[in-house]
């Protein structure tokens, strides 16, 4: 028996086989630019790097670890703690970025909460002091800053 799943159309209760995305009905309805789909697919697989990463963010180690240090944060931001704020975080970060250490990517103790503005902050930070991001070259003799408090001025200037 073949395997099937429902339309993708909404509300649509037909199923297709496998591999297919809509019944006859509303197959004509759905204009896809399968080149256009094929070539992100084929320009995102190309980046080792960032396929890397991706699979990293999906494993279930980090999503279990993230969902832990959320907790452990009680869901606030840590930089904007250090400031006396009180700002919910979105995001778990990377004291010591991945980039420049891999070993520590699933160790609590360089994770905390963050909100989206202290994470930019800190990764326009992370770019000028270990050079990390795209098209930019890693500084080997940059000293692991392993705590946060050491970063406090950063988003003190920043941020005021």
């Amino acid at each position: 028996m073949p395997r099937v799943h429902r339309c993708y159309y909404h509300d649509c209760r037909k199923t297709v086989s496998l591999g297919e995305r809509y019944c006859d009905e509303h197959a004509g309805l759905i204009q896809r630019n399968t080149q256009s789909d094929k070539d992100y697919d084929n320009r995102r697989h190309r980046d080792v790097e960032r396929d890397n990463r991706h699979r990293f963010y999906k494993s279930k180690p980090w999503r279990k670890l993230r969902l832990i240090i959320l907790d452990r944060d009680m869901n606030l931001c840590q930089y904007c703690a250090l400031n006396n704020r009180v700002t919910v975080a979105d995001m778990v970060d990377h004291i010591v970025p991945r980039e420049v250490d891999e070993s520590m990517e699933l160790e609590a103790d360089n994770l905390v909460a963050s909100c989206n503005s202290c994470h930019r902050l800190k990764q326009d930070w992370e770019q000028r002091h270990y050079g990390t991001g795209q098209r930019n070259k890693l500084d080997s003799n940059a000293i692991l800053i392993k705590d946060i408090h050491f970063i406090k001025e950063v988003f003190k200037d920043a941020k005021n």
